[in-house]
């Protein structure tokens, strides 16, 4: 069975709280997760802002950690190009989902 993606950020009280990264795999590079958190941390005055970016870099090292096997400065402009297809993608998988869910 595969591993779910965990949440790499806590809510936007809880950004400072120190958390271990120990059960992420060795694909993961810590230096992107932390310069995410400092660039985050810049928004934590307005909840929506925040959760949005949280959302979408949180989406981004995974991707790059989990499909490409790679940090964020590693990836190519193919690679990069082949993300936002995958995002793309996702949007209208969930809006389908949700047009027949309703």
């Amino acid at each position: 069975m595969k591993n779910i993606p965990l949440p790499l950020f806590d809510t936007v009280k809880l950004i400072d709280e120190v958390i271990c990264y120990d059960y992420l795999s060795s694909d993961y590079c810590l230096d992107d997760i932390h310069q995410a958190k400092q660039f985050l941390k810049l928004y934590t005055g307005s909840q929506g802002t925040f959760n949005s970016y949280r959302r979408e870099i949180e989406r981004l090292i995974h991707w790059a950690a989990l499909i490409e096997k790679k940090g964020l400065r590693d990836l190519t402009r193919h690679e990069i190009e082949a993300y936002i297809s995958f995002c793309c993608m996702s949007y209208w998988i969930f809006k389908f989902f949700c047009f027949i869910i309703i």
